[in-house]
């Protein structure tokens, strides 16, 4: 994901708490936040005699919090951690495993309880799968009916359905 699909993606999922959100996506995020801050800090400084502070940053500030704490969950997520895991960072030590969670550990290759892999699915909506995610799909395919084909000689074996409708469905599952 490049720097704007991830601005894009953090104001599409504004106040989206569930699913993932790739490692890219959220450092480039925080990287246009960042930026954005220090973009407000310049157009609008704190007076610092009268310690007012900036309200253009304090706006966007306010407008901010709630994509970044939505993409932080969905991060997390990611790395197949719960979102409540963010309230590590009220204590001290906290900050430092959520910080890693967040920023340097990679998510989840494939599938994890919280959803598909986030590079793979963005780059199937947009049509540019590459060769190794299009194996990945026909070898997942292939497990599918694997385990299909398991679960019907389970079936048979117990007796729930009986050889011909077993063939038939082997028939159909295999493509013959």
């Amino acid at each position: 994901m490049n720097f704007a699909e991830a601005i894009q993606s953090g104001f599409k999922n504004y106040v989206n708490f569930n699913g993932r959100a790739s490692r890219s996506e959220y450092n480039y995020w925080t990287l246009f936040v960042v930026l954005l801050s220090i973009f407000a800090l310049i157009l609008d400084p704190p007076d610092f005699y009268s310690q007012k502070g900036s309200i253009l940053s304090n706006i966007l500030s306010l407008a901010l919090a709630l994509p970044g704490i939505a993409l932080m969950i969905r991060r997390l997520h990611d790395t197949n951690k719960s979102g409540w895991n963010i309230l590590w960072y009220l204590t001290i030590i906290g900050i430092f495993p959520v910080f890693y969670w967040l920023v340097f550990k990679p998510g989840d290759k494939k599938h994890n309880s919280y959803g598909l892999d986030p590079l793979i699915s963005s780059q199937i909506s947009s049509g540019s799968v590459k060769d190794d995610n299009e194996n990945f799909s026909n070898e997942r395919s292939d497990l599918n009916v694997e385990d299909e084909l398991k679960k019907l000689k389970k079936m048979l074996d117990d007796g729930l359905i009986n050889q011909e409708d077993y063939d038939a469905k082997k028939k159909e599952l295999l493509g013959l």
